[in-house]
């Protein structure tokens, strides 16, 4: 029997936060027991310390621990034998932390000391929403 992937709810993106851990397991059939292979851009798998792939009868997984946003990109699993090949692709979204900007005249800013949050999360609500402030720091 040509390997098949059993069903799971994974879609096409699969959405971190950085620095988290998740367990991708895909269920297939297959007769004789296929070849797995897992691979991270159409290469290696990022940090063998922090991916794992395992394989048991029927079952394939990666663990993927203490994401980074370097490990972001496509992810497949082919799995093949004699009689044919499927394969399994998602992408990898990592979301990274809040990170605080401080421009100031000594930096190359502006005329005034900035202090910014930046994020890759995307804003909940409409940007004309939000409200600024601005604040003056003094030392």
């Amino acid at each position: 029997m040509a390997p098949t992937l059993g069903k799971h709810d994974y879609g096409d993106k699969l959405v971190l936060k950085a620095g988290t851990s998740a367990v991708i397991e895909i269920p297939f059939a297959a007769s004789p027991e296929p070849s797995v292979d897992w691979k991270y851009k159409g290469g290696h798998l990022p940090d063998a310390r922090r991916f794992r792939d395992e394989t048991v009868s029927g079952m394939t997984s990666l663990s993927m621990s203490k994401v980074t946003k370097k490990d972001a990109g496509d992810y497949s699993m082919t799995l093949q034998n004699q009689l044919g090949t499927a394969t399994f692709t998602i992408k990898l979204v990592v979301q990274g932390p809040l990170t605080i900007r401080y421009d100031s005249p000594l930096s190359g800013g502006s005329r005034r000391d900035f202090l910014g949050l930046e994020s890759d999360e995307p804003p909940r609500a409409p940007p004309s929403l939000y409200k600024t402030a601005n604040y003056i720091m003094q030392s």
